[in-house]
């Protein structure tokens, strides 16, 4: 099976629209700011979907194709990555490294399971992968 860097564009917009919203949500619970939760969400989405898609691109490559082997490890080198980028800058927006610490931790949970739920449907679905003969 080879896959089309379209399949991995179309899954980093989809993944990026449900981190955000739970960015949003969950940086407006602490700070109680729509303006400065868009900014981070703007933000995190310009950045994020940078970076997932480089994810992407590596854990295809990656030599790890046991199914329940890649799908335990993957979120965490996501979340590794992710996390870097929250911090910085909800730190930076929130003028608090403690709020950029908390808005991190939040994420962690919410979206470790996110990420698990999205990756497993993603890698059942068909989309963008070519079959070679």
């Amino acid at each position: 099976m080879k896959n089309t860097q379209k399949r991995h564009i179309v899954k980093s917009i989809s993944w990026r629209f449900f981190g955000s919203l739970d960015t949003f949500l969950l940086s407006f619970l602490i700070i109680d700011d729509v303006n400065i939760s868009l900014k981070i969400t703007l933000l995190e989405t310009i950045s994020k979907t940078i970076f997932y898609y480089f994810h992407e691109r590596f854990w295809f490559n990656s030599s790890v194709k046991n199914s329940k082997t890649r799908h335990f490890i993957k979120p965490f080198t996501w979340r590794l990555v992710a996390i870097l980028d929250t911090l910085l800058i909800s730190s930076v927006l929130f003028n608090d490294i403690k709020l950029g610490f908390q808005l991190s931790l939040y994420e962690v949970f919410t979206k470790i399971i996110l990420y698990y739920i999205h990756d497993k449907l993603w890698y059942q679905s068909k989309f963008g992968l070519i079959n070679e003969k």
